[in-house]
């Protein structure tokens, strides 16, 4: 399975996305650890995906509702929180988007945040939401969010 990767998050200037910028067959994470592969798909079967193996309802390990208004039924590997990813699903199970929660300490120093893995899924468009905290993580951090859905559909989330 060949896995793509976001390029680099610039912190105090803009978000760069840059899809396929490197591929390989398995995700690493930032501490050498192979990860769970996100799904991939054509855009035509993004509706089937379910969460991949090791991917748990995030409601399950923090306190958090099962639907969270704006993102969807979230879903992630327990070992990757508090930053991710986050797979958020719509009320009829499809794939809606691919979330990140990076804590604002990870900004200090004006570094840079690489290497964020991605999925194949088609991304419709990227938000960046500032949140002050909430269960699950506590601490000021930013919501990378890639929609792989249009934003119509997005705001519909509730």
């Amino acid at each position: 399975m060949t896995m793509r990767y976001l390029g680099t998050l610039a912190v105090g200037g803009a978000l760069v996305v840059l899809p396929g910028c490197a591929a390989m067959d398995d995700m690493i994470g930032g501490d050498g650890q192979q990860q769970a592969a996100l799904p991939t798909a054509a855009p035509t079967a993004i509706a089937q995906l379910p969460p991949p193996a090791g991917f748990v309802n995030v409601s399950q390990i923090v306190d958090l509702p099962d639907f969270v208004p704006g993102l969807g039924r979230l879903y992630a590997r327990p070992d990757n929180l508090p930053e991710g990813p986050y797979l958020g699903y719509d009320r009829a199970g499809n794939l809606a988007n691919t979330t990140y929660m990076i804590p604002l300490d990870r900004f200090a120093g004006a570094q840079s945040i690489e290497n964020l893995p991605a999925t194949t899924v088609p991304v419709d468009h990227v938000d960046l939401n500032y949140n002050a905290g909430h269960a699950g993580l506590a601490e000021p951090h930013y919501h990378v969010v890639m929609w792989h859905i249009p934003r119509q559909q997005a705001e519909l989330l509730q």
